[in-house]
């Protein structure tokens, strides 16, 4: 039978379908998250050089798709979300096809784009229902010691940039942005790596974004936290409480607030993507060094992270590189590995144990705080880049 009279693209294309309307329908994209990795998918369409035809009929199929979930469930709480989201699954959708249609090396090289896509949503939904359990896990929380840990540098930073998010709409819609677009950065990146000639997926940086979140998820084991805006739900940003008078306890947080604080992995994830636009243009270099200080602001200005996650995020993101970096000898890796992995149980030690110690002086945790990135951006570049040196591409390619 040839393959212009198989049914086997008819079938597939309806696979596809119906596994697109399903998700549009039964699975919460609306979550901010969920719903730009979701559209990370839209990004992998307009590299293909589609056509303006095929990104149409994806907007098409959004806007159905999207009248369709809002018919049966409702308006949800996220627009934002709730539009990437659809937007993506409009791309899905065609991109799916086109692969199910497709035959030979064309098949294959659509699958290289679709495969991350998919890989970065079904990424980013592991890590949000693995979060969630724990909550289950630790009912009660260290944000006191986090808390009073970020005192010992002179003021409580989060705090401060609560307030000034808080009166500032511009800033704060900026902050919001930069934070929950993590997953379309990821996807930026990414393509920025794609050989328009591959016919199989490079699976290095997603390998990079799964170790994080798997070896962070480990960690957050050893000191659960929040952060100030779910801990301290009445105070945050204009009432902090005054140190002196609090007890280095555990406190009762909100079961449905994850306890994914200390080493902050949003910082970590922002700082490899910083790290992996080494190879890039300089434009690309800037613009990645731009999002990751306003990550650093964005995570604090939301009260969703203490300063001291993003200070321990440092050597921790130094750890997940040494240890994903499986094309580099072992013996590379090791001093990487050793330093990243002792600096960040020092910092995680500290704020368990060593509070007294800190709150004697501020000049102590500054130095540390410096000390211990120094070391950082003076081990990472022996870790060479886990790409080539000159990436294929940060634009879409030409057919």
């Amino acid at each position: 039978m040839s393959p212009s009279r198989s049914p086997i693209p008819f079938f597939l294309s309806l696979a596809v379908l119906a596994a697109v309307v399903t998700s549009a329908l039964y699975i919460n994209l609306d979550l901010p998250y969920l719903g730009f990795a979701a559209a990370s998918a839209f990004l992998f369409h307009v590299h293909s050089k589609p056509g303006w035809k095929q990104l149409l009929l994806a907007v098409a199929i959004a806007v159905v798709l999207g009248g369709l979930r809002l018919w049966v469930i409702g308006y949800p709480p996220d627009m934002s979300g709730f539009k990437a989201a659809m937007l993506g699954l409009g791309s899905f959708l065609v991109l799916g096809i086109r692969a199910a249609k497709s035959t030979g090396t064309e098949r294959k090289r659509l699958f290289v784009l679709l495969g991350p896509a998919l890989g970065l949503v079904i990424f980013i939904f592991a890590v949000q229902h693995a979060l969630n359990l724990t909550g289950r896990l630790y009912p009660k929380t260290f944000d006191l010691y986090l808390y009073v840990f970020d005192g010992s540098f002179g003021f409580q930073p989060s705090f401060a940039l609560g307030r000034l998010f808080h009166a500032s709409a511009p800033i704060r819609i900026l902050g919001y942005l930069t934070y929950q677009t993590l997953p379309l950065a990821m996807a930026l990146v990414y393509l920025g790596y794609i050989d328009p000639h591959a016919t199989k997926p490079n699976w290095n940086l997603l390998r990079l974004f799964f170790g994080t979140g798997l070896l962070g998820w480990l960690f957050y084991n050893f000191v659960p936290a929040t952060g100030p805006v779910y801990a301290f739900p009445g105070a945050f940003p204009n009432g902090a409480p005054p140190q002196l008078q609090l007890l280095l306890q555990r406190i009762s947080v909100n079961p449905d607030f994850p306890r994914n604080a200390i080493p902050s992995l949003h910082m970590t994830w922002v700082l490899l993507l910083w790290w992996s636009c080494r190879p890039f243009p300089r434009w690309a270099r800037v613009a990645s060094l731009l999002y990751l200080l306003g990550t650093l602001l964005a995570t604090m200005g939301t009260g969703e992270h203490y300063f001291v996650d993003l200070v321990a995020a440092v050597p921790f993101a130094l750890t997940v590189e040494a240890l994903c970096q499986s094309s580099i000898p072992f013996r590379t890796r090791l001093l990487p590995l050793f330093a990243g992995l002792s600096l960040t149980f020092m910092w995680l030690a500290l704020v368990r144990f060593g509070a007294p110690l800190v709150l004697k002086s501020s000049l102590l945790p500054w130095t540390l705080t410096a000390l211990s990135t120094l070391a950082v951006l003076f081990l990472e570049p022996r870790l060479t880049t886990l790409f080539p040196r000159k990436p294929a591409s940060i634009l879409p390619h030409q057919s």
